[in-house]
């Protein structure tokens, strides 16, 4: 059904956040600071603006309106396969609720930490 299509598209704003995420994580295990600071802002202006905003907008909007045309019709995967963006995508507003919070910690503590791990 050409699936694959979109689940390379689905990758690309995935692969983008991740790649910042890792490279803040990485300049705060090395005791660099101010570049993991600078990370952390890129990938909170890059989770907004791809997981939050391009991901429903481009791709969910795509796959629930201009699918069907495209496969001539609605299969069953169609319907499967939109389900699981939707939950991908509640699962990005889960996730940024935890970004907020390390947001806020950030401000209110001067000191970045993941609120998902404990302590090495």
């Amino acid at each position: 059904f050409s699936f694959w299509r979109v689940g390379s598209v689905v990758m690309v704003p995935h692969d983008a956040n991740d790649v910042l995420m890792e490279a803040a994580k990485l300049c705060k295990y090395c005791k660099k600071e101010d570049f993991s600071l600078g990370l952390f802002v890129a990938f909170f202006v890059a989770w907004i603006a791809l997981r939050l905003v391009c991901f429903p907008l481009m791709v969910i909007r795509s796959t629930l309106l201009e699918l069907p045309g495209t496969l001539g019709g609605r299969p069953a995967m169609y319907y499967v396969f939109n389900s699981l963006l939707l939950v991908l995508f509640v699962l990005h507003c889960y996730w940024f609720t935890l970004i907020l919070r390390v947001v806020w910690l950030t401000l209110t503590t001067g000191e970045t930490q993941d609120v998902r791990e404990d302590d090495d």
